[in-house]
């Protein structure tokens, strides 16, 4: 009988490993596909071609970038290898924040499944793959998907060392992942010291598992000390400088929530059963264990913490933005779907009342995220009127890189001759009027004013105005918001 009672229970372990299995990989084809469908169809734009650019450097030429740049260099550096490999076209590019995206869904689930129940775990994992801010970041060739990756990997292995606290190979893995974090984004940093502080805030977690993030912190800090002058530094640049992140207004706090909602309705709503979350964690349940009160409410420290912190920091340097906080959007997701598992009866009315709110969003998810840069368009309609008569000027100056991507590619091989080679066809990067040369002017019967920042005729710091005082307007083109072409000639 004993013998029967094993077999029964080894053949159970593995059907619901199978069951496991095939949900697991439903949700990543599920994401995968629908992540695919329109990942090329918009022009790489906007920070995409920096990141393309930069990763055609040598390493050394990588590393001297990002003295001055504000991401660490782990991105790029998988860009290098990866770009080398599949080349630098809008659908290679973006294939890796694509299967990134894919496989967060994946791993948002099993946590889910792990530290509430199942239902909750793919509750959650639907609002992520429905998520319309998610799906654009999964079409964008730069760090995001994968941050969000790994910030879901670290919150599994925290609280995963929470319930298995005498695990080494555990915080050996939740080290790494951090590690890994720390050097994907600044963010990370943030993360990182969010898990720190919920360890000190939570009882059970400070009791289990202190010394160990102490052991694992004191790494962490040790292997980021190389970077932390870069840290420095770009952080004073940036207090100096004039921000382009507006400071943040009150209604930032629900304008963000409805970036990860989809839309105005379903932001409500799912802000009203967070607020129940919240509610239903601190109230007295005798019958919820210590293991489950610590694990919501370290959910909750997760969100808030970050959340507030970031908005009310924002006042003295703006940083809301929500591809810095994306983060907080798992934890939003995750507390939503508990209260959404928790409020529904256990029976097949309340298992169909489970998903309105998952399918809501999926009803509202844009599978096409538009970047507002038809690059490309402006590429060819001004390509014919270029020869040897005609003069481009391109303001701001770090639009070259969208331009050049689309004007010739193959000069991103050649990332320290870029300059030279725009300018042996006339093109200039520009940032003030002061930089336009009157005498120049006359020596061109066209000159044509690429604007990538305010709008059509505005002033692009001077230089539409300065251009005005010696040429004769011929055309404006607009081909986006923020996006439009100026055609000038001699007056006569």
């Amino acid at each position: 009988m004993q013998t029967n009672n094993r077999e029964l229970n080894w053949k159970k372990g593995q059907a619901d490993r199978v069951k496991l299995i095939l949900i697991c990989t439903g949700i990543f084809v599920l994401n995968f596909v629908l992540k695919l469908l329109f990942l090329d169809s918009h022009d790489i734009a906007l920070d995409e071609p920096f990141t393309l650019f930069q990763a055609q450097k040598s390493f050394s030429g990588i590393f001297e970038m990002l003295k001055e740049e504000n991401n660490p260099p782990l991105y790029f550096l998988f860009m290098k290898v990866w770009t080398a490999l599949f080349g630098i076209g809008a659908f290679a590019a973006r294939l890796p924040s694509c299967i990134f995206s894919s496989a967060a869904a994946v791993l948002i689930f099993l946590t889910g499944h792990r530290f509430l129940n199942i239902r909750t775990g793919l509750i959650a994992c639907l609002f992520f793959s429905f998520s319309s801010m998610h799906m654009y970041y999964a079409h964008d060739a730069r760090v995001y998907s994968l941050f969000f990756l790994l910030a879901v990997s670290s919150v599994y292995y925290f609280l995963d060392l929470f319930i298995d606290s005498r695990s080494n190979k555990l915080l050996v893995f939740l080290t790494l992942i951090n590690f890994l974090l720390l050097y994907s984004h600044f963010f990370g940093i943030v993360f990182v010291l969010t898990e720190f502080a919920c360890v000190f805030i939570v009882p059970q977690l400070r009791r289990t598992i202190l010394k160990k993030i102490l052991i694992s912190n004191s790494f962490l800090l040790l292997a980021f000390l190389p970077y932390l002058p870069v840290l420095f530094h770009r952080y004073s640049s940036s207090s100096v400088n004039p921000q382009w992140i507006p400071a943040p207004l009150l209604s930032d706090l629900y304008t963000m929530l409805w970036r990860f909602s989809n839309a105005p309705v379903l932001t409500v709503v799912m802000a009203i059963l967070l607020l129940v979350f919240v509610i239903l964690s601190f109230r007295k349940n005798g019958s919820e264990s210590g293991t489950n009160k610590t694990i919501t409410r370290t959910l909750i420290l997760f969100f808030f913490i970050p959340y507030i912190g970031i908005f009310l920091f924002s006042f003295h340097t703006p940083l809301f933005l929500d591809r810095y906080i994306i983060f907080t959007s798992f934890f939003y997701y995750m507390m939503v779907a508990s209260s959404v598992e928790h409020l529904t009866q256990k029976n097949k009315v309340g298992y169909a009342m489970m998903f309105v709110l998952p399918l809501s969003m999926a009803f509202t998810l844009n599978l096409n995220p538009d970047k507002k840069r038809n690059v490309k368009e402006l590429v060819e309609k001004i390509r014919p009127m270029l020869n040897e008569k005609s003069l481009v000027y391109i303001y701001p100056d770090y639009f070259d890189l969208n331009f050049t991507y689309y004007y010739n590619s193959d000069w991103f091989k050649q990332p320290e001759k870029l300059h030279s080679l725009l300018s042996s066809q006339r093109i200039f990067p520009i940032m003030q009027a002061e930089h336009v040369d009157s005498t120049l002017l006359q020596q061109y019967n066209d000159i044509y004013l690429i604007g990538a920042s305010g709008e059509a005729s505005s002033s692009c710091n001077g230089i539409y105005e300065r251009l005005q005082h010696f040429l004769s307007e011929k055309e404006i083109s607009v081909f986006y918001e923020h996006l439009y072409l100026v055609h000038f000639t001699r007056k006569k």
